[in-house]
């Protein structure tokens, strides 16, 4: 009995270590993803980001099962998620992938066996800057502007919510991050050239709404959807890099989001996160 009470306190002691909306430091996510992923193309050949959305799959009603695994204490996230295309990196369509963030920085796209699958680097190649790519557990109060409560008819989710959000003006595209108007707790995050879903079929290879043009195309809408988001632990072998991302067999699937390394670049990252510095803010990674 004593050894279940003493348990039961650091239960206690380590679930009021934060407060919603903030996030527990180590955190894992269960739900649902709407939208492409990858969410760019292989620019590899081109102009700066000449064509980087037009290879995209524009369904944007096909439900993808999604996990994500996020460690402030390693300085590192991973997302899982159904019906990944990297056909346009040489890999395979239809595949369950995961992008994987590192701590120094660096981001892999895998799938298959660990040792001999697919592996392709995303993020980490200089000059581009991105060397914390998580977000902060208060991302939500230092960075974006909330609004409501408004209602928000979701998979998991019915309800009133407060929309967090920001506009990258580089592109430009939205960013915003839903919370439970009762608690604040998760409910969903998305990204793409509008915010309602209703226009999501606004953002197409056109270019239109975003004013990039027909060379880029608009960014993707995406959602992910929470349907659970529990504080959690994790051991240190669920976040190691898969041998085939260290082997001969790396490929390439840069994207081009992140590339100026000063803090004017709203994606630039701060190690030491200081409010003082508004601009210098990370925002959940799309699954």
């Amino acid at each position: 009995m004593r050894s279940v009470f003493l348990a039961s306190i650091l239960v206690s002691v380590c679930l009021a270590a934060y407060e919603w909306p903030v996030w527990p430091n180590e955190s894992e996510m269960y739900g649902t993803s709407y939208g492409p992923f990858p969410f760019w193309c292989d620019t590899a050949n081109s102009t700066k980001g000449a064509f980087k959305f037009l290879c995209l799959n524009r369904d944007y009603n096909t439900p993808h099962k999604t996990r994500v695994l996020y460690s402030r204490s390693r300085m590192s996230q991973i997302s899982y998620r159904e019906n990944c295309d990297l056909t346009q990196f040489g890999g395979e369509a239809n595949v369950t992938c995961a992008h994987r963030f590192m701590a120094d920085g660096r981001a892999f796209v895998t799938y298959g066996d660990l040792d001999n699958g697919y592996c392709c680097q995303s993020f980490g190649h200089l000059p581009q800057s991105n060397p914390i790519p998580i977000p902060h557990p208060d991302f939500m109060e230092t960075c974006l502007e909330k609004s409501g409560p408004m209602l928000f008819n979701g998979t998991h989710f019915q309800g009133m919510v407060y929309n967090y959000t920001d506009m990258f003006s580089e592109l430009p595209t939205y960013f915003w991050y839903l919370t439970a108007a009762d608690d604040e707790r998760p409910i969903a995050q998305g990204e793409g050239c509008v915010i309602d879903r209703n226009r999501a079929g606004e953002c197409t290879v056109q270019g239109s709404v975003s004013r990039l043009g027909p060379k880029i195309g608009d960014p993707a809408w995406s959602l992910f959807e929470y349907a659970s988001f529990t504080e959690s632990w994790f051991s240190d072998d669920e976040f190691a890099l898969p041998a085939s991302c260290t082997s001969d067999k790396l490929r390439e699937c840069y994207n081009m989001e992140c590339e100026s390394n000063t803090f004017a670049n709203p994606r630039a990252l701060d190690p030491t996160f200081q409010k003082v510095k508004p601009s210098v803010c990370s925002f959940p990674t799309r699954p």
